[in-house]
């Protein structure tokens, strides 16, 4: 057996009756899931795994990956922090790494959203400008 259209429904279900304010209360997924195995379903595996698979699109859309030309010191990523602390909800997690490529400054990527605050793309914004000038 796989997964089915009705497993991906009642997958769903679960998910949009598990959100509060905007971000996922794990909690009562977690209690959710516990009333479903209570009711001995031959496919509640398969509704898990499409639940699984919701939760981890979930997680890869809201995970930030900061990158920095060279490794930020800890103060450094707990003002970061601190910063995006106070406009995120929720995010999936936050990956700092380093980019040799980059000049300076900061490449923020948010699932498929980037903001890039680096030198190299100021230069170019810059050159475009001017560029449109002439």
């Amino acid at each position: 057996m796989k997964i089915k259209l009705q497993h991906r429904r009642l997958a769903r279900i679960i998910w949009q009756e598990s959100f509060s304010a905007g971000t996922p209360d794990f909690y009562e997924i977690a209690q959710k899931l516990t009333a479903l195995k209570s009711e001995k379903r031959r496919d509640e595996e398969f509704i898990l795994e499409a639940l699984l698979e919701r939760i981890s699109l979930y997680l890869r859309e809201n995970k930030l990956r900061i990158s920095s030309s060279q490794e930020l010191s800890d103060k450094d990523k707990k003002h970061i922090l601190s910063i995006i602390g106070n406009t995120e909800k929720f995010t999936g997690g936050i990956e700092f790494k380093e980019n040799n490529s980059l000049i300076a400054g900061l490449k923020i990527e948010k699932g498929y959203d980037i903001e890039d605050y680096t030198v190299s793309r100021q230069l170019e914004i810059l050159k475009n400008a001017l560029m449109k000038n002439c």
